[in-house]
């Protein structure tokens, strides 16, 4: 049986980080229900949005999963087009690695935003900043596997298709005056 290929990066990058999300959302879950980390990947993604005092509520849980799974399709984005500049060749490993600066990055922004609101929660204790870093490897390494298996082979530069050299280029745009520009 032929698997179905995604053809189009900025879907494929969609697709793959809401699947990538889901292993983080769901070991993130449970290492909160635990303790071992002070607040969920979801919670955090809600205090963007939601008012802090309501965060907890089915509702602000709700636009915390929605808020999480958003950022994950986008950050899926992003690393797909890395892979199609860098090639699909240990797409884990890149994934892994390109996972940790996005949680430096979406920190960042939950702590900025939570300034705005009057939180005084934004910083964390060093054990959840930790295993959030490990999620978000966790995160960038499914979603670049997935990618790297469900893209199709012309997306990435390692199938030498990818990119397209000057030559190819240029013969491409010829190509296209003559069919499209031609009287």
């Amino acid at each position: 049986m032929k698997m179905f290929k995604i053809g189009d990066k900025l879907l494929l990058g969609a697709v793959s980080g809401l699947i990538g999300n889901i292993p983080k959302v769901l070991i993130c879950d449970y290492f909160a229900r635990k303790g071992w980390v002070e607040i969920s990947c979801p919670e955090r993604s809600a205090k963007l949005l939601v008012r802090p005092k309501e965060v907890n509520t089915p509702k602000g849980k709700l636009v915390g999963y929605i808020t999480d799974s958003i950022m994950s399709s986008l950050l899926g984005i992003f690393f797909t087009y890395g892979l199609s500049i860098s090639g699909k060749k240990n797409a884990v490993l890149k994934g892994a690695y390109a996972g940790l600066p996005s949680y430096i990055f979406l920190s960042a922004l939950t702590a900025f935003v939570g300034k705005f609101e009057g939180d005084k929660e934004t910083r964390l204790s060093p054990g959840t900043v930790l295993n959030k870093f490990m999620f978000a490897s966790i995160h960038g390494a499914v979603t670049c596997y997935v990618a790297s298996k469900l893209g199709k082979p012309e997306l990435f530069a390692d199938n030498n298709s990818g990119l397209l050299n000057e030559t190819e280029t240029s013969n491409k745009i010829k190509d296209f005056r003559r069919a499209h520009l031609s009287e």
